[in-house]
């Protein structure tokens, strides 16, 4: 089947499910979902998700959605491009906010190493988005150099450290996601979601068996996450079990204001909740609004314990918001810092967007500075079809 690009609609920045964090990286925790594809009534698939369709073009359309994103510098070369493959339309409304995605994540470290090299703290670091629901996506591409063979998005690209590769696969009523070391050639990690009227309700995470690979009959589950949300279907806490799903080994708990919006993130240790989990992340937001302006300040960071516990910032945003909703603006600062910008990316939007469905975003101008000295431009497209 051929592929028909509709320039300029809409993309979906994600991350990998395990993917390290570079302080001097492109985009630290780039897991950005900008959804706002929306479905119509047609059947239903056994875990109660809507068919692959979008809205004005009911259940003809069956065939995969490809998100591209395309990174260009100010000569207009292109340095980097994301596809993420859409299986399944319903994500638009089971996805949380967008800046929800930068707040509720599992930061976690390999302690040993930590206090050998403590100056090393962001490379050491592996982080798991929770409130994002992966499983929504048949696979995802990222790649940052385009191979000996000079062309891009093929097996011996560099893939993106930090949004990585996965492809997922629909296998006897589960959602299996296959993560990569490379772009597509070794496997390395494997996730298994049950959905919930099209939110991931559970999650296994395995190790490869005896073989040495995923996928396969001998993959052993390592860990067991349920997931529990409100009655407006915000995710309220993730609660991590053994392989036997009744050992408790810790759980993270989401607070929202009256308004629904998320304030903090908090690890626990105990299923009572009591007891802050050393060596667990944790997130704060701060809410303004400031002539009309609404904007938050993400903090992000890891309860690490020498002798004492105490919180441990490691990275900041900054995000504003246009009068409808959608993201004007996020300024994405050096790891370790709240002062330094490494990013800041400026949203654009079509007016109208797919199909009239507006709040797109088409693309974003990319500064070093706060909407200073801009260094590249990103371009999204729409393709129907799986390339």
């Amino acid at each position: 089947m051929g592929s028909v690009i509709i320039p300029g609609i809409l993309t979906i920045e994600l991350g990998d499910t395990h993917m390290k964090i570079m302080k001097h990286a492109r985009g630290p925790l780039y897991i950005l979902l900008v959804i706002g594809l929306m479905t119509s009534g047609c059947d239903k698939e056994e875990d109660g998700t809507d068919s692959l369709l979008m809205a004005g073009m009911g259940c003809a359309a069956t065939s995969p959605l490809t998100m591209r994103s395309t990174t260009y510098n100010m000569t207009d070369q292109v340095i980097g491009i994301s596809e993420q493959v859409i299986q399944n339309m319903a994500v638009a409304s089971s996805q949380p906010e967008m800046y929800e995605m930068y707040a509720g994540v599992e930061l976690t470290i390999d302690v040993l190493e930590y206090l050998s090299d403590p100056d090393n703290i962001m490379n050491l670091i592996t982080q798991n988005p929770i409130l994002t629901q992966f499983w929504a996506l048949k696979k995802m591409a990222t790649s940052t150099d385009a191979g000996g063979d000079g062309d891009w998005m093929t097996p011996d690209d560099t893939i993106d450290p930090l949004l990585g590769y996965f492809e997922t696969t629909k296998q006897d009523g589960r959602y299996r996601l296959i993560a990569f070391d490379d772009f597509g050639v070794t496997p390395s990690g494997r996730t298994d979601f049950i959905l919930d009227d099209g939110r991931k309700a559970r999650t296994y995470d395995y190790a490869a068996g005896d073989d040495g690979d995923y996928g396969t009959d001998d993959d052993e589950v390592t860990r067991t996450t349920v997931y529990e949300y409100n009655g407006a279907g915000k995710m309220l806490r993730a609660k991590n079990y053994a392989a036997d799903e009744i050992t408790f080994q810790s759980s993270y708990k989401f607070t929202y204001d009256e308004n629904g919006r998320l304030l903090n993130m908090r690890g626990y240790s105990n299923e009572a909740e009591t007891s802050r989990l050393d060596w667990g992340s944790y997130s704060n937001l701060t809410w303004e609004e400031n002539e009309g302006i609404v904007s938050v300040d993400i903090e992000l960071g890891l309860r690490i314990w020498i002798l004492f516990s105490i919180d441990t910032p490691l990275m900041h945003f900054h995000i504003e918001f246009n009068e409808d909703g959608t993201m004007r603006k996020m300024v994405m600062y050096e790891a370790l810092s709240s002062s330094s910008i490494d990013t800041c990316y400026v949203y654009e939007y079509s007016g109208e967007g797919l199909l009239g469905i507006s709040g797109m975003s088409t693309g974003s101008r990319n500064y070093s500075g706060d909407e200073t000295d801009q260094v590249s431009y990103t371009v999204n497209e729409l393709i129907f079809g799986e390339k």
